[in-house]
């Protein structure tokens, strides 16, 4: 589970390095179905010192209303 949940953390973040689009601040959450499960994510979006970069936690989880996240990755991203 470690690694899909992985997987499905790290095609988060890539997209949104993909789509070159500057995220504003806030939470998302959706849902990705891989491996035949459904997986649960959230992504945070946070301003950080250096105003040209923003903070990116992702964190998945099996069942939607699970407390505890499977998986947690922090990556930052730098204005287009």
């Amino acid at each position: 589970q470690s690694t899909v949940a992985q997987w499905i953390a790290m095609n988060r973040i890539a997209e949104l390095h993909a789509t070159h689009a500057w995220p504003t601040e806030g939470t998302s959450s959706g849902v990705d179905t891989m491996a035949n499960s459904d997986w649960y994510w959230e992504i945070k979006v946070m301003n950080t010192a250096e105003e040209d970069m923003r903070r990116i936690k992702v964190g998945v989880k099996k069942g939607k209303e699970d407390k505890t996240n499977i998986v947690s990755i922090e990556a930052y991203l730098g204005k287009p």
